[in-house]
C-alpha cells in the first residue's frame, strides 16, 4: 500500500469502521427500547386504540401494609388529568392534578382542607397521568427509556 490515495482510503474505512462500531450499542439499545415497546402496544390493543382513548377509571384494592388494605379509585382524562383517591384511618385521601395546577387533601394528617401540590411533586404527578399511560408516545412526550436486559418471569423472559 504504497499509493497515498490507498492508504487514505483505508484510514477513512477504519475511521467509519471505529465510528460504527463504537455507535452500535446504542443503535441496539434504541432498537431494542422501540421493538419491546411496540410489542407492549400492540398486546394492549394497539396504537391507533390507544390514541382514540379519551378517558379511563381504574378501581381495587391498596396493600397499606400490616395487612391492611383500602379501596381506590383512579381517574385519567387526557391531556393529563387525574384524580386518585382511597380511603385511610376512616377518611379519604384525595389527590387531582392537571398540568398546571394540583391540589390533595388528607384528612388523617390533621388539616383537612386541600392542599395544592406545586414543583416537582406536580410535575410527576401531572407526567403519568395520560390514560394511555407512560409508553405511547414516549419520546415525543420527554420520556427516555433504557433498555437494561431481560428477567425470568415465571420462566420466561420479561423485559
Amino acid at each position: 500500500m504504497n499509493n497515498p490515495q490507498q492508504v487514505q482510503r483505508a484510514v477513512a474505512i477504519g475511521a467509519a469502521l471505529l465510528l460504527v462500531l463504537g455507535a452500535a450499542p446504542s443503535l441496539y439499545q434504541a432498537w431494542r427500547v422501540h421493538t419491546v415497546v411496540s410489542q407492549n402496544i400492540e398486546a394492549r390493543g394497539g396504537q391507533a386504540a390507544w390514541n382514540g382513548l379519551q378517558a379511563v377509571r381504574f378501581t381495587g384494592t391498596l396493600d397499606l401494609g400490616h395487612a391492611k388494605v383500602a379501596p381506590f379509585r383512579l381517574e385519567q382524562a387526557r391531556p393529563s388529568q387525574s384524580c386518585f383517591s382511597y380511603e385511610f384511618q376512616g377518611g379519604e385521601v384525595i389527590q387531582c392534578t392537571t398540568e398546571a395546577l394540583g391540589w390533595k387533601q388528607a384528612a388523617f394528617t390533621g388539616d383537612p382542607a386541600p392542599q395544592r401540590i406545586q414543583g416537582e411533586e406536580l410535575r410527576e404527578a401531572s407526567a403519568g397521568a395520560d390514560p394511555r399511560g407512560l409508553l405511547i408516545d414516549y419520546g415525543e412526550r420527554g420520556h427516555d427509556l433504557h433498555f437494561d436486559g431481560a428477567v425470568d418471569l415465571e420462566g420466561r423472559p420479561a423485559w
